[in-house]
């Protein structure tokens, strides 16, 4: 009998009370373990979750409008059980010759794709302590069984039975808003009943959260990085950046406000998967996210999806951390930003993760949890692991944090291309473990572009040159660039000392040889120390100013519907090609 046909006779049965049907679990892109050889979780979904843990799932990559290719980690094609985590306390009661042989070969041959959770958990107590990680999104699902008991409540203004006051006028906390148990929505008015209740309309707040801290071990769905973690959600994106209400309040007001929020609820780390132009950066953003790093509270930003060294901020503000995003082969996603001002990789291909169950999903069959790529996706794996690092290092400092991000990463995915980044893969056991040592780089996110005029054809910028931990001596800086029409005066600077969390500033001369050259400039920047070295490229678009141009001539126009004379430049033809 086919399905239909034995449903029918069933229904019609009187013994049968009702009918449920088991329907097959379908993702469009991700395939997921057969079996979990290396670590084992009782959410149902975990098996998807290939940035986790990697043991055998493949991603679906398109070749084409029709054909489409399965997609590996290599590492873990070729490993075997983690017998220690799946024997348990029995491991200790079986013969040391046996026990060596099951462990033989363990290791794979190559670094698996994943951020190391297996490491974490091993090397980690279960019982760390909570933290807080505000989610500065587009809200999230607060009825999701995986999310409804990670909020970070703010129990001094929630009523009795720790849901949200509607009717409280009082801010109890003088914390600015009334009645924020459960976080706020800055997308509306103050004193609209919406604002006490971040509800995500759009997906992508609940999907950020859901990686950062999905409940674990609970028999349901997919899994955080800790249920240690609680999230502080704070909606500053409307489902339709284009409607009128959106309008209402400016996007940069509504994340000003929400970072500055997040300081004030004392959250231990601030995520925001999202970024702006340079048009539309404000002096009131850049004055929030210095509050907060000020207050040493580390801001984890997505590098964007470009595919290209495109500045966004806050990823472009010195102090952010900056994330892109990393496939299950361990390389750069093609769609991921790169270059200077990205810090780290993050798995942020294909990734499984909450969603609100009111909203349907395109890429999976199971409502409430969808698939979704970016950078957005890749910061929040390092938020978590921030926030875990906060958890078991007390009183760390931003520093420490940022050291540690450079230090302990997987530089494999730099190995062809050093030029992606400051640093390769998050994993997140070496992310607590390293060993403290200088971590000395060059600061590139002011570097934006470089001025110089035709007069001269000289420029100069400065370059801070940051210690973020041990103190380091004899450190000797090399810059040089890879454009034969760009002369550098001095490529040599010598650094006598550089204590913790401490920077010198080095200037850097240099002159135009060949205007006809290409204007945008790659930097090669190399910390020497000791018997250590380590290489950073950063690319930057050189600007000529028509100050003082002896090929510019001033001119004179008037208007002829209102009299008014205006005064312009213009360049002649013969110069337009002189572009650098």
């Amino acid at each position: 009998l086919d399905q239909d046909k034995l449903l029918s006779l069933l229904s019609q049965t009187t013994e049968v009370v009702g009918i449920e049907t088991i329907d097959k679990i379908e993702a469009l892109s991700i395939n997921p373990a057969n079996e979990q050889k290396r670590f084992q979780m009782e959410d149902q979904l975990f098996a998807y979750q290939w940035g986790l843990v990697s043991q055998g799932q493949s991603v679906r990559k398109d070749k084409d409008d029709i054909n489409y290719v399965l997609i590996k980690d290599e590492a873990s094609q070729s490993s075997t059980p983690d017998w220690l985590t799946l024997l348990g306390d029995q491991a200790a009661n079986l013969p040391a010759e046996v026990l060596a042989n099951l462990l033989s070969g363990q290791k794979p041959t190559k670094a698996f794709a994943d951020i190391n959770f297996v490491g974490f958990k091993k090397a980690n107590p279960s019982n760390l302590k909570e933290v807080k990680v505000a989610v500065i999104d587009s809200g999230i699902d607060f009825g999701h069984p995986d999310l409804k008991n990670m909020v970070a409540k703010n129990f001094s203004e929630c009523n009795v039975d720790g849901g949200t006051n509607y009717d409280s006028r009082d801010d109890l906390d003088d914390n600015g808003v009334p009645g924020d148990c459960l976080g706020w929505n800055f997308t509306v008015h103050k004193n609209d009943p919406r604002a006490k209740l971040p509800m995500d309309d759009a997906g992508h707040g609940t999907h950020v959260a859901g990686i950062i801290a999905a409940e674990i071990q609970n028999n349901f769905g997919v899994a955080g990085l800790g249920n240690n973690i609680k999230i502080v959600p704070i909606k500053v994106l409307h489902s339709d950046e284009g409607s009128e209400e959106a309008k209402q309040i400016a996007f940069t007001d509504r994340v000003a406000r929400g970072i500055l929020y997040a300081i004030k609820r004392d959250v231990d780390v601030i995520n925001l998967s999202l970024g702006w132009l340079r048009q539309s950066d404000t002096k009131y953003l850049r004055e929030a996210v210095n509050a907060a790093l000020a207050r040493g509270i580390p801001v984890i930003a997505a590098a964007g999806n470009n595919g290209s060294n495109a500045r966004l901020y806050p990823c472009s503000y010195p102090g952010v951390i900056c994330v892109g995003a990393s496939t299950i082969e361990g390389k750069a996603a093609d769609f991921s930003n790169r270059g200077g001002n990205v810090d780290i990789f993050a798995p942020g291909e294909s990734i499984l993760s909450t969603w609100p169950v009111t909203v349907v999903p395109l890429e999976f069959s199971v409502h409430g949890y969808e698939i979704q790529s970016g950078t957005s996706q890749s910061a929040p794996y390092v938020s978590g692991a921030v926030a875990q690092l906060i958890a078991a290092k007390d009183e760390i400092k931003l520093s420490e944090v940022q050291a540690r991000i450079l230090l302990s990463s997987n530089s494999d995915i730099l190995k062809d291309q050093p030029e992606l980044g400051s640093a390769g893969r998050l994993d997140m056991e070496k992310l607590i473990s390293v060993k403290e040592q200088s971590a000395i780089v060059p600061v590139f996110k002011s570097l934006d572009e470089i001025s110089y005029t035709l007069k001269d054809k000289k420029f100069r910028f400065p370059l801070p040159i940051v210690n973020y931990w041990k103190d380091a001596e004899n450190v000797v800086v090399k810059i040089s660039t890879n454009n034969s029409g760009i002369e550098l005066m001095r490529s040599e600077f010598p650094i006598n000392e550089i204590a913790n969390a401490k920077s010198k500033t080095i200037p850097v001369d240099g002159r135009i040889i060949d205007i006809k050259a290409d204007r945008t400039v790659q930097f090669k920047v190399e910390i020497v120390e000791a018997d250590k070295s380590r290489i950073f490229y950063h690319t930057v678009n050189f600007v000529r100013l028509l100050i003082d141009d002896p090929n510019v001539e001033e001119r004179t126009v008037t208007f002829l519907d209102k009299p008014k004379h205006v005064s312009y430049t213009h360049l002649r033809a013969h110069e337009t090609r002189h572009d650098l």
